[in-house]
């Protein structure tokens, strides 16, 4: 989206008349220099994107052209926005399981969800998680 945006500035002086060419232009390079200082900051970067779509979309012109921009640059799978799940970067927690016998060395990792917890093989009871 940056990218484009950045670009489009690149044809604004085509796009629009010149009554609103200078706060357009001003605006657009404003969202884009913040855009490329998210460094990282995926928040940050989400608001630039944000502020540019709507203030392309005050154009019918400008809207259009970013959007001919992504089709042309981007596969529509790749358009597909979904939010990232929950715990994204996190280390998973991996349950692990032990005999309750205390000279008892067997413990269980659960290494899938839904997968039920076995008995010790050697006293046949339950395990306790860890």
């Amino acid at each position: 989206m940056i990218d484009g945006a950045e670009e489009l500035l690149n044809h604004l002086g085509d796009l629009l008349d010149s009554s609103d060419l200078d706060e357009f232009s001003s605006q657009l390079a404003t969202m884009v220099a913040a855009g490329r200082s998210a460094d990282g900051d995926r928040t940050a970067l989400a608001d630039a994107e944000t502020a540019i779509v709507q203030l392309v979309s005050t154009h019918e012109s400008t809207r259009q052209w970013l959007q001919n921009y992504i089709d042309m640059h981007f596969p529509a799978a790749l358009r597909i926005y979904s939010p990232p799940p929950p715990g994204e970067g996190e280390p998973a927690i991996i349950p692990s399981f032990r005999c309750p016998i205390p000279k008892c060395a067997f413990t269980w990792h659960r290494d899938q969800l839904g997968v039920s917890v076995p008995k010790c093989p050697i006293h046949h009871i339950d395990l306790q998680q860890l």
